[in-house]
């Protein structure tokens, strides 16, 4: 076999990071991290001009204070998308954010335990709380019709699939199908929460979700894959016209934790990040290439 060759991009990113989102918009390079040797909620996003030899980036959002975070395994979403906000481009992010915990859209808010999706607008940079109650949110897709679809890691099994609506309160740490709730009654609507499209009981460490192009293959119009960890699998998901279901869900086992997925329009594939002892990339096309 050929040995493959690794190629490193220069960049000046801060040390000991932890990078939880990658996204590239209008030539532009953003990511998502948290810095290890501050406070626990705090969240990072650095922007690049796209560059394969050299990225300078500078900073565009940032809050958290100095104070190390002393939580060994600490983790809050951190993935990223674009969303069209009455027409001002913004950056959704899934994070761990105090600072507004006053706020009335952060109803039952929980400073320690509770993420929230946070809206930051490109130009101003100005942010909002969007949405509360969330735990984990590892996966953001805004699609076309500009809906935002979460993917959510749950306590014990509760891994949740979520529509995402400004100023909804989706239950967690008062409400969760999994076990490590406050309340044993999982159920949401009826307590104030909005309810998930879909749990996952037991866990299946639901990670990123995507939609599969049209171009891909007539087979898999309107589906959308969600890729995971413990699962080692991928789910091939079509929705209702609202969002509000799952009407059909295909399980399509591939052996590998899977962290992330990216579509590849040049070779009409699939690329995926597998977690093993070394890191790999593995595909998925119609054809070989």
């Amino acid at each position: 076999s050929e040995k493959s060759t690794k190629y490193e991009i220069e960049n000046n990113l801060p040390k000991d990071i932890s990078v939880d989102g990658t996204l590239v918009h209008e030539n532009q390079l953003f990511v998502s991290f948290r810095n290890k040797n501050k406070s626990c909620e705090n969240r990072q996003i650095f922007v690049a001009d796209l560059d394969f030899k050299n990225l300078d980036f500078k900073e565009f959002y940032s809050h958290g204070s100095d104070l190390k975070c002393k939580t060994p395994y600490a983790v809050w979403g951190g993935q990223i998308a674009i969303y069209n906000d009455n027409g001002n481009n913004s950056l959704i992010v899934s994070t761990n954010y105090i600072k507004d915990k006053n706020s009335k859209l952060l109803k039952n808010y929980n400073e320690k335990r509770e993420t929230v999706m946070l809206l930051i607008d490109l130009k101003t940079k100005e942010s909002r709380p969007f949405s509360s109650g969330h735990r984990n949110p590892q996966g953001i897709f805004v699609n076309k019709k500009n809906i935002i679809i979460s993917t959510e890691h749950g306590p014990r099994g509760g891994d949740e699939i979520n529509k995402i609506i400004e100023g909804n309160n989706y239950g967690w740490p008062v409400r969760s199908y999994g076990e490590g709730g406050e309340n044993s009654n999982p159920n949401h609507s009826d307590h104030g929460f909005v309810e998930p499209i879909y749990a996952f009981i037991p866990s299946i460490a639901i990670s990123q979700i995507i939609k599969v192009p049209n171009e891909f293959s007539i087979e898999w119009n309107n589906s959308y894959l969600i890729t995971t960890l413990k699962g080692v699998s991928i789910y091939r998901v079509i929705f209702d016209k609202d969002y509000s279901r799952i009407i059909t869900m295909e399980k399509m086992r591939i052996g590998k934790r899977i962290r992330d997925i990216a579509y590849n329009k040049k070779y009409n594939s699939f690329l995926l990040t597998l977690e093993n002892e070394k890191g790999s990339i593995g595909t998925i096309s119609l054809d070989k290439f």
